[in-house]
C-alpha cells in the first residue's frame, strides 16, 4: 500500500513539475501587418459628332436624294483617366430592309478612315489601341446610294451609332489571320456602360 502511495505521490510531483515548467516557458514572437489600398481602374469613353449639341440625340437630314453625301463623323475619345482600350462602333438602321442596310454598310465601309475596318460580326473596329485622352474618327461622311430610286421616296429612316470600349490590357481580340493586324471580332464579350460612382 505504501508503495502505491509513493508511486502516486511521485506521479503528482512529476505533473506539478511539468505544469510549472510549461507555464514558465517563453517564446520570441513578432507580428506585422500592412493595409493595402486597391483602387480599380476604368474604361471611360465618349462618342461625339460635329454639329450635334451634347444634349441632342443626333442630327436630322431633310430632303435627301440618292447620291447625296451625308456629313456624319462619329468620333470616339477616351477620358484622361481611362485605361487604354479597344473601341468598336455598331451602326444600326431603322426603317430600312436588309438590302438597303447592306447598301449603307457598303457606303460607310468605303468611307472609313485609316485604321478602321468592318468586322465579321458587323461592327466597325479600330485596329489600334486607343490611349487615354486620344480620339479617332471612324468616317467623316458617307454617300446615299445613287442606285436608290422611287421606292425610297418619302421614306424616313434612322442611322444609329453606338460606341463600345473594352480594356486593352489582358484582352485579345480575334484577328482575321495570324499577322494580327486586322480585327475580326471581340468574341462573345458583354459590354456594359461605365457609371461614375
Amino acid at each position: 500500500m505504501r508503495k502505491k502511495r509513493l508511486i502516486a505521490a511521485m506521479a503528482v510531483s512529476a505533473m506539478m513539475v511539468a505544469a510549472t515548467v510549461g507555464t514558465t516557458l517563453a517564446y520570441f514572437t513578432d507580428k506585422d501587418s500592412k493595409s493595402n489600398v486597391v483602387t480599380m481602374g476604368k474604361v471611360d469613353g465618349t462618342l461625339t459628332e460635329s454639329n450635334v449639341p451634347k444634349d441632342a440625340k443626333g442630327q436630322e437630314y431633310d430632303n435627301v436624294k440618292p447620291g447625296d453625301t451625308i456629313k456624319k463623323d462619329p468620333k470616339v475619345t477616351l477620358a484622361k483617366d481611362s485605361e487604354n482600350a479597344y473601341v468598336r462602333l455598331k451602326v444600326d438602321y431603322k426603317g430600312l430592309n436588309k438590302e438597303q442596310c447592306a447598301d449603307l454598310d457598303s457606303a460607310i465601309k468605303s468611307a472609313l478612315n485609316k485604321g478602321w475596318v468592318l468586322g465579321d460580326d458587323g461592327y466597325y473596329y479600330y485596329n489600334e489601341i486607343l490611349k487615354a485622352k486620344e480620339s479617332t474618327t471612324a468616317f467623316k461622311s458617307f454617300d446615299i446610294p445613287a442606285s436608290w430610286g422611287n421606292e425610297m421616296a418619302d421614306l424616313t429612316f434612322y442611322v444609329n451609332v453606338t460606341a463600345e470600349f473594352i480594356q486593352a490590357e489582358h484582352f485579345t481580340p480575334k484577328y482575321t489571320d495570324e499577322t494580327k493586324k486586322v480585327i475580326a471580332d471581340w468574341g462573345t464579350v458583354s459590354i456594359d456602360s461605365y457609371k461614375k460612382n
